[in-house]
């Protein structure tokens, strides 16, 4: 009796042991947390939720300008574009029928001074010049020499005979070589209506036994006329005013 009451005595012991250590675990693993603190912890939850959530809105709203901006700066461009086209188109059909005869809406001078200073004129030049450069060099020149050029210089604002010398200076000074003879207008032949006087000086060459190759010009005056075997060139027109009239507006800007 004595035995077996001193083994479950001891079995006893050692289970009431192991149920201490056992409570003493579960107690070191459980972390209790005053309502105050936990109050706390939710509240700066929530905070953060909120300042979260506002950040969100204002990325939304940012990207929303920012689709609006560009949107607008399209719309703004493809006007340009638009107003461009029909400026350039009725500049086409004034050119046709002589700018004399034909007014072009105002603000087509304005787009004028636009086409010069953002590029499109010098792009459009250059590749023009390609063009007339690529035609020259398949170009096989008549026997006897007789072969000639005609480029106009003073399309935009013509220049009377007595500044023939200054003219010819600033050739020499933008380097505009290889050219046999300056043809100006006399104080006269100012009058004359710019059609009229490309198509006299083209009947005098012609009839002096030169055979006019190609005529190069931004105006349409100086390309129409019955020539056989002579190439044209239209150069871009910069504007549809001489170059003195958008300084001037640009001036009083």
């Amino acid at each position: 009796m004595s035995a077996y009451r001193h083994g479950t005595e001891t079995e006893h012991s050692a289970s009431g042991e192991e149920s201490d250590n056992g409570s003493e675990f579960r107690m070191e693993s459980v972390m209790y947390v005053s309502s105050a603190a936990a109050t706390i912890f939710i509240v700066g939850l929530l905070v953060a939720g909120v300042l979260l959530l506002a950040l969100l809105i204002a990325l939304i709203v940012m990207l929303q300008s920012c689709q609006t901006r560009n949107s607008g700066a399209l719309e703004m461009s493809k006007s340009i574009d638009q107003s461009y086209d029909y400026c350039r188109t009725a500049t086409l059909h004034a050119e046709l029928n002589s700018f004399e005869l034909y007014s072009l809406p105002e603000f087509c001078t304005d787009l004028a001074v636009h086409y010069i200073k953002d590029g499109r004129y010098t792009s459009d030049l250059s590749y023009m010049v390609s063009i007339v450069e690529d035609y020259f060099k398949n170009v096989t020149p008549v026997v006897g020499g007789r072969d000639v050029v005609l480029m106009d210089l003073d399309d935009l604002l013509p220049e009377p005979e007595k500044q023939q010398p200054m003219i010819v200076d600033k050739l020499i000074a933008a380097r505009f070589e290889g050219w046999s003879k300056l043809i100006m207008r006399s104080d006269e032949e100012m009058k004359i209506d710019t059609r009229k006087y490309f198509f006299k000086q083209k009947a005098i060459m012609q009839a002096k036994g030169y055979h006019i190759r190609a005529v190069i010009s931004s105006r349409m005056d100086a390309l129409v006329g019955p020539f056989i075997g002579t190439r044209v060139f239209k150069l871009p027109n910069p504007s549809t005013q001489p170059l003195s009239m958008i300084d001037t507006q640009e001036a009083e800007r």
